[in-house]
């Protein structure tokens, strides 16, 4: 295929094609989107987890429903959250639930799923730069089952 580097007023813009030119790819952009996202089981050391916890909000407080304790299990989840995650600016909502990760380096946990935004996922951890991002569509499926005594919220319709 072919590099193409363009550069105009000190910016410098790079796409690359297939060999005939027909696929355009914008190398620029995708850098700048890769900037905004973070990988959350890298920044939290997520690979480390021992055990899950899965808490539901009741009120004001965050109740535990399950605890995740198959290795196997661990590993499901944490594969699903091993993608980049694009931050986007938080949300007034409050989430319904909580996942904390014990992990080697201590307790991570996770706020996901709130009223309208069934693919919001959210933390306390510096990387988060205060900021929210979506969560992989899968997520929410594979963590449904650890609620199951409980529907998870959907959208109004």
């Amino acid at each position: 295929g072919w590099d193409i580097r363009l550069t105009a007023d000190g910016q410098t813009y790079e796409y690359h094609t297939d060999e005939t030119g027909d696929v355009l790819v914008d190398c620029t952009q995708n850098r700048a989107l890769a900037a905004q996202s973070i990988n959350i089981v890298e920044l939290a050391d997520l690979r480390t987890t021992s055990l899950i916890e899965m808490r539901r909000r009741v009120g004001d407080e965050f109740v535990l429903k399950s605890t995740v304790r198959e290795p196997a299990e661990i590993e499901a989840i944490v594969d699903i959250l091993d993608v980049p995650m694009l931050l986007r600016s938080a949300t007034e909502c409050t989430e319904v639930f909580r996942l904390v990760f014990m992990t080697s380096n201590g307790a991570q946990t996770i706020g996901t799923i709130c009223r309208g935004d069934t693919r919001l996922i959210r933390g306390d951890q510096g990387f988060w730069s205060g900021q929210d991002a979506d969560a992989p569509p899968e997520f929410s499926s594979i963590i449904g089952p650890y609620f199951a005594d409980e529907p998870l919220p959907t959208i109004p319709s």
